[in-house]
């Protein structure tokens, strides 16, 4: 089963090099730094020194789910960005176009 390997990928809205290892090409999302992205890698159980460019669809969208709703994997309040929200009262992450 051989898989294409894509020099752009698209996670929430972001253009993304498919050459970066997964958890350095996260960080180019606004909104996502470090600490996600190596949460994110951790939650979704991917090799962290994969390449963007050789995810399927599938794991893909498993990494916009984790992106859009880490509380739902387990990803602690302390790496969320909007802690304690003042309108919801809920524990988000903002990232893209939300964060602006």
């Amino acid at each position: 089963m051989s898989r294409e390997f894509r020099h752009i990928v698209r996670i929430r809205g972001t253009d993304l090099d498919g050459t970066k290892k997964l958890t350095h090409g996260l960080t180019k999302i606004k909104g996502v730094g470090t600490s996600l992205s190596n949460a994110v890698v951790k939650a979704g159980g991917f090799r962290p020194e994969a390449r963007l460019g050789s995810l399927s669809d599938a794991e893909i969208s498993r990494v916009e789910d984790i992106i859009s709703d880490p509380a739902k994997y387990s990803i602690p309040a302390r790496i969320l960005n909007r802690r304690k929200d003042a309108e919801s009262g809920r524990d988000l992450h903002l990232v893209t176009a939300d964060l602006t």
